[in-house]
């Protein structure tokens, strides 16, 4: 299991087979409601044009400034993607697909910038830890720009160290140029992700290691390359717009938000997950250069956002990734050391104990805290609905009250007629819905305000929908099954309350939701008057 050079033959045979086991532990029914954000703009609209959507629709909150100009970058990528496969359930799944091979190729260039600084079999065993920690399995099959903005910028960092092995002058160049644009890549794709490249040049500088990593060589080398990224991004950010009335309203809303310090131990402790006591006991003094090294770059990538921003989610730490399987990896190998010393009756060498340990750390992860990690959509019991909905109703109109099913349903099913008929009537916003930015950006004849509107759908008109956060209901459901009767009152799971009632037709006297069925988490109604 150890790569070293008498076994670096056998090791790649394991390589298919772990990639493999990624892919099928990643690909969970679980799905962030900004990927719908995206994919559904994408799918109708360019990026030019959802930039200059964006600030109109900042107004009315229904995303914060900056919600898709900081992710440009992915913008562009999603929109290639949209173009070569399209819409639809394959072309959805295509698109997911691709984004997780991005980040099997995010962690064999792990490899191959930890290969520069450790030796070959830290540099393996950590981009095997780093393949199945719960953030990197979280990102898998999800359209998030945290995925491909993390391939750049660990392209960029591999580049970077790679450029040390040269003094030729040509060759060095040639580095600090492929650098830079891969690192405007990775911060134009999500403006984030600059923690991880100051991470590492701390991380560098921390390593001590003259011979190979000069301290002023590394000083001068990293001040070109910001100052290669500077030109560039601040070229991207004239073409964006005025960059302060963007990116100040969202970073506003990161600071502002109130949830408190139970939503950060709720990130920092489903960033770890089950790793946790090897992340702990990789921090064990003492401390080798290379922990030393892991220490302070994971610190510089996750202390600023816990300390000053109110609302943290545990993909926010994705720049930390490397530096925290460093550490895992770490604890991992002392304490498969001292299982194989203290229980010699187990008959199973150091080697093969870390392989279960990580082996059993997965999987506990994927049943344990899977459906506990930040999610809105259950893709796999969505689609179902759909198919015997269809099944039973082929000429049915869906109607949704929540934006991001709408953008789901949108971009799974173009050729079904869907609508959104979201209100919020609680908060009384009733001008975001009249706006034009808000009807352009949901296309004329979607959005559905009023029952004149609701008479005019074809065929049969059904509403879909979930009411409560549906982590706060399994969670409630594990916590049930403990004998633990937590959350008796449901509206305290989710601030907005039950998303059925988040729309007019929920509410209007006039109209009657027959029950038609339920699968999981997703109610439909035949709409019908009364």
């Amino acid at each position: 299991m150890f790569i070293d050079g008498k076994r670096i033959s056998s090791a790649w045979l394991i390589v298919p087979l772990m990639v493999l086991a990624y892919l099928l532990i990643s690909n969970t029914p679980y799905h962030y409601w900004d990927e719908w954000f995206y994919l559904y703009s994408m799918l109708h609209r360019s990026p030019r044009e959802m930039m200059d959507l964006e600030l109109d629709l900042a107004k009315y909150n229904l995303f914060p400034g900056g919600f898709y100009s900081s992710r440009v970058g992915f913008l562009f990528f999603l929109q290639a993607l949209i173009r070569i496969f399209g819409s639809g359930l394959p072309a959805l799944f295509t698109i997911q697909f691709v984004l997780t091979v991005v980040m099997v190729g995010t962690v064999a260039l792990s490899y191959l910038l930890l290969r520069e600084i450790f030796d070959t079999r830290d540099a393996g065993l950590t981009a095997l830890v780093l393949l199945f920690l719960p953030v990197t399995v979280y990102l898998g099959y999800k359209a998030l720009s945290e995925g491909p903005s993390l391939f750049f910028i660990t392209l960029s960092g591999w580049l970077f160290v790679r450029g040390f092995r040269t003094t030729r002058r040509p060759a060095v160049v040639l580095y600090i140029v492929l650098a830079i644009v891969s690192m405007a890549a990775g911060i134009l794709t999500r403006f984030a992700v600059f923690f991880f490249p100051v991470g590492l040049i701390l991380g560098l500088l921390i390593l001590r290691d003259p011979k190979r990593y000069p301290l002023a060589s590394i000083l001068w080398r990293a001040g070109v390359v910001a100052v290669g990224v500077t030109v560039i991004v601040a070229a991207a950010f004239v073409w964006i717009g005025p960059p302060y009335d963007r990116f100040m309203g969202l970073a506003y809303m990161v600071r502002s938000l109130q949830r408190g310090i139970g939503v950060k131990i709720y990130a920092l402790a489903m960033t770890a997950q089950l790793f946790l006591p090897a992340l702990l006991l990789g921090m064990i003094p003492p401390w080798s250069r290379k922990t030393t090294m892991a220490l302070v770059w994971a610190t510089f990538c996750i202390f600023p956002l816990v300390v000053w921003a109110r609302h943290v989610e545990p993909r926010h730490f994705y720049t930390a990734l490397i530096p925290l399987a460093i550490l895992v990896q770490i604890g991992l190998t002392r304490l498969s050391t001292w299982l194989a010393r203290t229980l010699p009756g187990l008959r199973f060498r150091a080697e093969a104990i870390w392989a279960l340990l990580l082996a059993l750390f997965t999987l506990g992860d994927g049943v344990i805290f899977a459906p506990l990690s930040p999610y809105e959509v259950n893709q796999q019991q969505y689609i179902e609905t759909m198919s015997r909905l269809s099944a039973r109703n082929p000429d049915a109109s869906h109607i949704v009250p929540w934006i991001a099913d709408y953008g789901f349903l949108s971009f799974a099913y173009p050729e079904k007629p869907v609508y959104l008929a979201f209100s919020e009537p609680s908060s009384g916003n009733r001008a975001l819905f009249q706006s034009k930015a808000f009807l352009a950006w949901v296309r004329p004849g979607s959005y559905l305000g009023t029952r004149e509107e609701l008479n005019n759908v074809p065929g049969t008109p059904f509403y879909i929908g979930w009411t409560y956060n549906p982590i706060m209901l399994n969670l409630k459901d594990m916590l049930g099954w403990s004998g633990i009767n937590y959350f008796s009152n449901l509206e305290q799971l989710e601030g907005r309350g039950n998303h059925l009632a988040m729309s007019w037709i929920w509410l209007d006297p006039a109209l009657k939701l027959e029950p038609v069925g339920q699968i999981g988490q997703y109610h439909v109604f035949a709409i019908l008057p009364r």
